[in-house]
């Protein structure tokens, strides 16, 4: 039997960036992201990389 996923990628919301080692070298058609992102994070952290509204 024949695996769906390669690799579960976890990623927390403060370590998310462009340059990420995990995420470059994931496979888009294999590997699975998980993002997460804890409540008291998501009220102090400013995010940056999504564009404004």
């Amino acid at each position: 039997m024949r695996a769906l996923v390669g690799r579960i990628i976890s990623v927390l919301g403060d370590q998310l960036s462009h340059d990420l080692s995990a995420l470059v070298s994931g496979d888009k058609a294999r590997d699975l992201v998980v993002m997460a992102e804890v409540m008291g994070e998501a009220r102090e952290v400013a995010h940056s990389l999504h564009a404004p509204r």
